[in-house]
């Protein structure tokens, strides 16, 4: 939630996300990529996620993070091994429901 708050980022962005596009520096400052091409989650009307360009080619861009978020990204980032779980649903349900009552908040 609070990287979204933060970067102003679409929920399809920040679920998207993966590490490589995450770039965390030794001295605290980072950045995130939304990659033009693979930059957003995306569901199929069958259920299917897949990696697929953000809602628009503006979306596409290097969003510069905060000292504060870097630290909390990377103690994150060291608690979490690997990819998601297969078939675990990520946006529709509560979490989203949730994170856009945050950003209006």
């Amino acid at each position: 939630m609070v990287t979204g708050a933060w970067t102003g980022a679409r929920w399809g962005e920040l679920t998207g996300l993966q590490r490589p596009r995450l770039q965390l520096f030794d001295d605290d400052t980072g950045h995130l990529i939304i990659d033009p091409d693979t930059g957003a989650l995306h569901e199929s009307d069958d259920g299917t996620l897949w990696l697929g360009p953000p809602k628009t080619p503006e979306s596409a861009r290097t969003i510069s993070l905060p000292p504060f978020l870097v630290r909390l990204l990377r103690a994150h980032l060291a608690t979490v091994r690997g990819s998601p779980l297969p078939g675990v649903r990520v946006i529709q349900g509560g979490w989203h429901r949730l994170y856009v009552r945050c950003l209006e908040g």
